[in-house]
């Protein structure tokens, strides 16, 4: 599956591939695309860092999907501050045992610089089946 997560105000709509539908956060936050049928989940605890959350009916709790938000490390104003792609990918398979690392990559859309990041994890982090996917998108901006 790739979901596609970006600014809801960057300016670009594109065409939907088939298979997907898009998403628009009420609150502004981001736009993607999900599989279709996915349910979301409607009440999220308003002090978490979660921003959005979705899943497959048929299987609930195997294939989610959740969007998080969270503040810049102090003194980050911009994406590339963060560092490279790939740092920024190893730092997140160091996160739990058994991450590995993917792919890692630097993009630049609509006038941001973002960094995707792909990581695995096996093992008890990742679940009944021991194979857990990230796919993260960092982007750093005035007003996130």
């Amino acid at each position: 599956m790739c979901v596609c997560v970006r600014p809801a105000d960057d300016g670009d709509e594109g065409a939907v591939p088939p298979g997907v539908v898009s998403y628009t956060d009420p609150a502004g936050h981001f736009r993607l695309v999900r599989p279709c049928g996915w349910s979301t989940l409607a009440r999220l605890p308003p002090e978490s860092s979660v921003i959005g959350t979705f899943y497959n009916p048929e299987e609930p709790g195997v294939e989610t999907l959740a969007v998080y938000r969270a503040p810049a490390p102090p003194g980050v104003e911009e994406t590339q501050q963060l560092g490279t792609a790939r740092d920024v990918a190893a730092g997140l398979a160091a996160i739990a045992p058994n991450g590995l690392l993917i792919d890692a990559k630097s993009l630049e859309h609509g006038g941001r610089s973002y960094l995707l990041a792909h990581v695995q994890f096996g093992g008890n982090i990742a679940g009944m089946f021991g194979c857990g996917v990230c796919v993260c998108v960092c982007v750093c901006g005035a007003g996130w």
